[in-house]
């Protein structure tokens, strides 16, 4: 009868040391989502789509670029080397210089969501009007569109200036970081270091 017990007893301790060492259900979706989001698609002058990575501090363009976000700096590397330095100055402006210090652009953010893009002169070179949906972007003389970008219902869509499609994707994108990237006179490094430091203002 106390054989019978002590296995008993042993059979019960087992079943609940199986049962501890059983896997959390959620470990693996949780792991995934900490990746952040992506999408892929093609700016003017690319032949192919690139892979765009969007973390909470980090941002990858294709498999050589990478901004990230560094006290309160963003800054730009390709293939590990330092490219550009994106932070933000008082009076609502936001300045990416190069590795060496030189002032690349001054952004200025505007009170109706729109943004400034002014080279190291002051002169504008570009503007992006905020949209309901997106963004209009305008050269210096303000009227020329260049790209257009608009995300609804899950799917974004950019344009050129004469309507025509450039890409369209699916998914849960943001249209401030899309169309920082999609920008065709703005150096990569500054667009990128733009599209980190703006990433959910809208």
């Amino acid at each position: 009868m106390r054989y019978l017990a002590v296995l008993l007893v042993l059979f019960l301790l087992g079943g609940c040391q199986q049962q501890d060492d059983s896997p959390l259900p959620q470990a693996t979706g949780a792991a995934s989502s900490s990746q952040g989001s992506s999408f892929s698609f093609t700016p003017m002058g690319y032949g192919s789509p690139v892979q765009v990575v969007l973390a909470e501090n980090s941002l990858k363009f294709d498999s050589d670029r990478e901004a990230r976000l560094e006290n309160d700096e963003a800054k730009v590397y390709e293939n590990g080397q330092l490219k550009a330095i994106g932070r933000f100055k008082k009076e609502g402006r936001v300045e990416v210089s190069d590795s060496a210090g030189n002032l690349l652009v001054g952004v200025k953010i505007r009170d109706n969501g729109d943004f400034k893009v002014e080279n190291p002169q002051k002169v504008m070179i570009c503007k992006l009007k905020s949209r309901d949906d997106g963004f209009k972007v305008v050269g210096s003389d303000e009227e020329t569109v260049l790209i257009k970008v608009k995300a609804s219902g899950g799917k974004t869509k950019i344009k050129d200036g004469n309507e025509e499609q450039i890409d369209k994707f699916t998914g849960s994108t943001d249209p401030t970081v899309v169309t920082w990237l999609a920008i065709p006179n703005l150096r990569l490094e500054v667009r990128m270091a733009c599209a980190l430091l703006f990433k959910g203002t809208r």
